[in-house]
């Protein structure tokens, strides 16, 4: 049997351990490269979104560190093509607010407007459509 203070000492170099493992990165980043084959149509679709579907957790992470530059530079391509790696209307009007608000805060002054003016068009009875145009126009 240990003593209290043993005991401690294990719980404290294991609390230790599990910080240690929370500060490194859960992935590393990297680009995927795949060729396509003459498959069925949902061959296509599984090829694509491995190809693009790896830009939306670094655009997370970016948003998370405050790198807004880069979370337009990854958003932003994947935009247009959202639509095909499926999920709701919701979840995917979240990769446009994401892209919005993060122009605004890298200073992409142009593009925060057009994106703003595009969402009151899509959606003229917003609130947040309104702020964002509000935001774009000062």
């Amino acid at each position: 049997m240990s003593t209290l203070n043993e005991y401690l000492a294990q719980k404290r170099t294991a609390f230790h351990a599990l910080q240690e493992r929370t500060r490194r990165p859960y992935f590393t980043p990297r680009e995927i490269r795949a060729r396509v084959r003459a498959e069925g149509r949902s061959g296509l679709r599984r090829i694509r979104v491995a190809a693009q579907g790896r830009r939306r957790p670094r655009a997370i992470q970016a948003v998370g560190d405050g790198e807004y530059r880069q979370v337009v530079q990854l958003i932003r391509p994947v935009r247009t093509v959202a639509h095909r790696f499926g999920g709701s209307h919701a979840q995917r009007d979240v990769i446009d607010l994401t892209l919005i608000e993060a122009a605004f805060r890298a200073g992409e002054r142009d593009l925060a407007m057009a994106l703003a003016v595009e969402r009151v068009g899509a959606k003229p009875a917003s609130p947040l459509a309104a702020l964002f145009a509000q935001r774009a126009a000062s």
